[in-house]
């Protein structure tokens, strides 16, 4: 039987290609433009696009009232791409949650010069600073990647008798009568360090169009402040994720993690080994990853803080299973470049799972082959793969339930580099065949 497009022109949305430059699964022969082998059998079961459920993780940190080059907050730049997001006609149909970090307990004061201010043993953490980028810091390193390599990361301090919060720096004075200059901290325990309260989202799950407008309020209404506690945020999103996929088995349940910076509370290793805070942030993707939801990651930054960034986020994002971070940096058109990230998340997410019925009569599932054609190109037969965990340089694809386990697959999904291949662009197809010789037999 010749085949026929299970999926064809799978999105009416802007052509904006794949970003991942991985090889293409190698080329098999067999099948034309026009379908599979002679005796192919098309797949006896329906498949369509998952619903797509869309978990974000908002970073409304104080540094989001940064004013970018464009005259804006950080914080209002990405207010306007998230409302122009949900409006858009392409984001019908999604499932939308929204959370924040940091969660703040207002009856812990903000800044302290020792840990009885806080209430808890070794919970004031004080401060460095680069006096002349005005950022703070752990190490000189930090002010050379700010811009400012003569700089170095100095006690960042408060005039104690001044009328208002006046900062100085180690080595400064005070204005007459109003020192002497104490290092400042902040209360570490002002922010929530558990994981749990991250999960619960202070919005949704809720369906575009009908939720957009409320959406966008939840966003207006909150205001930036404190510190960013990135590891529980991105645990406790991803354990609500998991609970939700879990109760939605045919659904596409995806994070998207989007911040302004680096990590600076509610991990130890920030103070003693940084690289590792990074690491254990990319561990908890990875944890998601295995159960069966990727994190993408949005980022931005300074130019200054650009190229780090990119560094941290694409191993956070690697291990999430989507290979490359966004970073956005403050010198461009905020807005535009946040919402085009939402965009190709959403273009790509959307194309690469299939929701599958059961079909009318019993099927071997590792019998199964899948042509995809992208908007460029010639066929590429893409074979099966037990796992995510297998995709290899090669692709491939793979099902939401594992084979021999008793439970039929609800779900036919695209292996992150099959996907690439694919493309993100409307005019592409998917088809699925079983019952079919092997490709690399028949050419």
């Amino acid at each position: 039987m010749a085949g026929i497009a299970t999926a064809s022109a799978l999105l009416a949305a802007m052509s904006c290609g794949a970003r991942s430059s991985l090889p293409a699964p190698e080329r098999q022969g067999g099948g034309g433009a026009g379908g599979g082998p002679p005796d192919c059998v098309v797949f006896n079961s329906s498949a369509a696009l998952a619903p797509l459920d869309l978990f974000v993780m908002l970073d409304a940190s104080g540094s989001m009232q940064d004013v970018t080059t464009g005259g804006l907050q950080k914080w209002d730049a990405v207010s306007i791409a998230f409302d122009a997001f949900v409006h858009d006609s392409e984001s019908n149909g999604i499932g939308m949650a929204l959370s924040f970090f940091p969660i703040i307990d207002v009856s812990v004061p903000e800044l302290c010069f020792d840990s009885d201010l806080c209430g808890v043993p070794d919970s004031c953490q004080l401060m460095n600073a680069c006096p002349n980028a005005g950022t703070l810091c752990s190490t000189d390193e930090d002010c050379d990647a700010a811009g400012f390599p003569d700089d170095p990361c100095v006690p960042l301090g408060l005039c104690l008798n001044a009328a208002t919060e006046v900062y100085c720096m180690q080595g400064q004075e005070c204005a007459p009568g109003t020192g002497p200059c104490q290092q400042v901290g902040f209360c570490e325990n002002r922010f929530t360090c558990e994981s749990a309260p991250y999960g619960p989202p202070a919005f949704g799950v809720k369906m575009l169009p009908a939720a957009a407008d409320e959406f966008v309020a939840v966003v207006d209404a909150k205001n930036p402040d404190g510190g960013t506690p990135t590891l529980p945020a991105l645990e406790g999103v991803i354990d609500h994720a998991v609970d939700w996929s879990e109760a939605n088995p045919t659904h596409n349940v995806i994070v998207v993690l989007a911040t302004d910076g680096f990590p600076s509370v509610c991990d130890p290793d920030l103070d003693d080994n940084p690289p590792q805070a990074i690491l254990n942030i990319a561990n908890a993707a990875a944890v998601g990853a295995a159960a069966g939801i990727s994190t993408w990651v949005i980022g931005v930054f300074s130019q200054a803080e650009a190229s780090e960034a990119q560094a941290n986020l694409d191993s956070i994002a690697d291990a999430g299973g989507t290979g490359e971070a966004f970073v956005i940096t403050t010198s461009g058109m905020v807005t535009n470049e946040f919402l085009a990230a939402l965009n190709e998340v959403r273009l790509t997410a959307k194309s690469c799972e299939f929701e599958l019925t059961k079909p009318d009569e019993p099927i071997d599932y590792t019998e199964v082959w899948v042509k995809i054609t992208p908007k460029m190109g010639d066929p590429v037969w893409v074979s099966y793969v037990s796992s995510a965990a297998v995709c290899g340089d090669q692709g491939g694809f793979y099902y939401d339930e594992p084979l021999g386990a008793g439970v039929l697959p609800t779900k036919l999904i695209l292996c992150p580099q099959t996907c690439a291949v694919l493309g993100a662009s409307p005019n592409r197809t998917v088809e699925i065949f079983t019952t079919c010789p092997n490709p690399q037999e028949d050419g």
